[in-house]
């Protein structure tokens, strides 16, 4: 019996993370890195036995995303090849703090939002260097 290769897991995919801030004049969406640029994910649907395991719906609308490290929470949502999906919690595997791991469930994006605003890296650069530590 030959042994199996294990497949690399690529980080190719290009994805876009946001938070909603709720204002006494509307909704502000705001993307957790600059504009113009995307975060890169390793990104596969679920097997049909993971979502019956989550109680999932068998219709696709569950992901599972990988990236670096970074403080995400499940108020956050993921743009992902034009849907958009309510990031699920986190899995840090083993808590090195190198990637995590969470389910992406797909929504009905927000069409009402007043403004978009986007945040510069220099925020996340002290949480990545902090946790490496």
């Amino acid at each position: 019996m030959q042994k199996q290769k294990k497949i690399p897991r690529i980080k190719d995919k290009r994805i876009r993370i946001f938070r909603e801030d709720q204002t006494q004049e509307g909704i502000i969406k705001i993307y957790i890195h600059p504009e113009n640029t995307f975060l890169k994910a390793y990104v596969r649907q679920l097997s049909t036995s993971e979502l019956l395991a989550f109680n999932a719906v068998l219709d696709g609308s569950a992901i599972e995303f990988t990236i670096n490290f970074r403080k995400v929470s499940p108020t956050m949502f993921v743009e992902f090849r034009g849907k958009t999906y309510q990031i699920g919690p986190a899995d840090r595997f083993e808590f090195y703090d190198r990637e995590l791991k969470f389910i992406g469930y797909e929504i009905t994006p927000r069409d009402d939002y007043i403004e978009i605003e986007y945040e510069e890296w220099e925020k996340w650069k002290c949480i990545m260097y902090y946790s490496k530590v």
